[in-house]
């Protein structure tokens, strides 16, 4: 995604090029392209994949759900020996991101 685009003006990268088409086609100057950590090569490779890889879906509740059956939550936490820091402990539980209608994700893989 930084390497430059050929024949463009300027020579932007992939990842400037497709941000741009997408605030054009959305009409949306406040759009963004958010790096996830499941995105990045290093992260794939560990599950055999040797790209990296984007998804797009519109961030509603009818397209993907994520369960959370126990909240976080916050126990009572002490000030270090610095008199700087607070140490905390905190707990709880997540799923993974359900897809409720896979027809409106759409996956991006990238060659690194």
């Amino acid at each position: 995604m930084a390497s430059l685009l050929p024949g463009t003006v300027g020579q932007i990268t992939r990842l400037e090029y497709l941000l741009n088409a997408f605030k054009k086609m959305t009409r949306n100057e406040r759009f963004e392209i958010l790096p996830l950590n499941y995105a990045e090569v290093e992260q794939l490779k560990t599950r055999g994949i040797n790209v990296s890889r984007y998804m797009l879906y519109r961030n509603e509740a009818e397209v993907l759900t994520f369960h959370i059956p126990v909240n976080i939550t916050m126990l009572p936490g002490k000030v270090a020996d610095d008199n700087l820091t607070f140490v905390s402990t905190a707990y709880g539980q997540y799923s993974g991101v359900m897809v409720k209608r896979p027809a409106e994700v759409m996956y991006f893989d990238i060659a690194a």
